[in-house]
């Protein structure tokens, strides 16, 4: 017995590779914690909220933290620990997973791929230390995967230096949000619109509830209810009626506006713009895959337990 033990740890950390300190940590400290002992009978809105609690526990964890400011300064082999951290909290939890990954690695990711060091200083600082948390909003009722033809507006108006968000039509409805029903800030993309010529898709911080969780005015949050599996995950629809932010809630490294609403960017073709801005965030999606791999790891282990019985 002792010898198929040690030939299963043996194989496990060859299978866990060069990650193999950090991922045994971060299994050590979930396994320790209560907030992970399985519940089934919960509420929806009781199982949203233990999967909150899970997801601030996890982002606590000291190498968890270590990894966010690895992102921050973008040393070498932080995406792979990135990646890493959202599959191991798939295998203990999926939702927590899921819903870490759209307040960390879908917000976070957008705010430190496609925004500035100030913007990093004031939206992904705060959020690793929880000050609050985001939501990722992208996907329209009418554009599932075609986020160059998104109908959401951001209206740039040089008297007041504002961005006007606005939801002009149905199918312009941000859909399948995660974190919409709890979450403080998002992420939007919307086409920016200067003197009604549009410069392209943009992303821009949309504040959608303040810290007592009321929302703001113009913005409104449409529960979707349960996920088939996920009902740990709020996903919601986000409206926005003629909702204003600062001009500086613009994530910028592509594209900035200046005080008198000129634009400028560092890469003048439009259509070479859009695919830099979405090849930034090519590691935020490849985290679906991690997550993915979690899952079956837990699924395959189970199988096999199952058939030795």
């Amino acid at each position: 017995m002792e010898s198929e033990e040690a030939a299963a740890g043996s194989l496990s950390r060859f299978l866990d590779g060069e990650f193999w300190g950090m991922k045994n940590e971060l299994r050590r400290q979930i396994a320790g914690s209560p907030l992970f002992q399985q519940r089934y009978d919960l509420s929806l809105e009781e199982i949203r909220d233990l999967t909150m609690d899970r997801v601030k526990f996890a982002m606590s964890i000291p190498q968890v933290q270590q990894a966010f400011n690895e992102m921050i300064d973008k040393k070498k082999n932080f995406v792979n620990k990135s990646m890493i951290m959202g599959e191991v909290l798939c295998t203990a939890d999926m939702t927590t997973g899921v819903k870490c990954g759209v307040i960390c690695w879908l917000f976070g990711g957008a705010v430190i791929n496609l925004g500035s060091s100030e913007h990093i200083q004031k939206w992904f600082v705060p959020l690793k230390n929880q000050k609050f948390t985001g939501m990722f909003a992208m996907t329209e009722r009418g554009h599932g995967s075609n986020v160059r033809g998104i109908l959401t507006e951001a209206v740039f108006d040089p008297v007041t230096q504002e961005f006007i968000i606005n939801t002009p039509c149905e199918n312009a409805q941000k859909m399948y949000i995660g974190n919409a029903m709890k979450g403080n800030h998002a992420a939007v993309f919307a086409q920016l619109i200067i003197n009604g010529k549009s410069q392209g898709p943009h992303c821009f911080i949309v504040p959608v509830r303040d810290q007592n969780g009321n929302m703001y005015s113009g913005v409104e949050a449409i529960d979707m209810l349960h996920k088939e599996g996920l009902h740990g995950v709020d996903n919601g629809i986000l409206t926005f009626n003629q909702v204003r932010i600062p001009r500086e809630n613009l994530l910028d490294r592509f594209g900035s506006v200046s005080f008198d609403g000129k634009y400028n960017s560092p890469i003048e073709n439009k259509s070479a713009r859009f695919n830099a801005m979405l090849a930034a965030l090519t590691p935020t999606r490849l985290a679906l895959t991690f997550q993915a791999l979690g899952a079956m790891k837990l699924g395959l282990t189970i199988a096999i337990r199952y058939s030795h019985r």
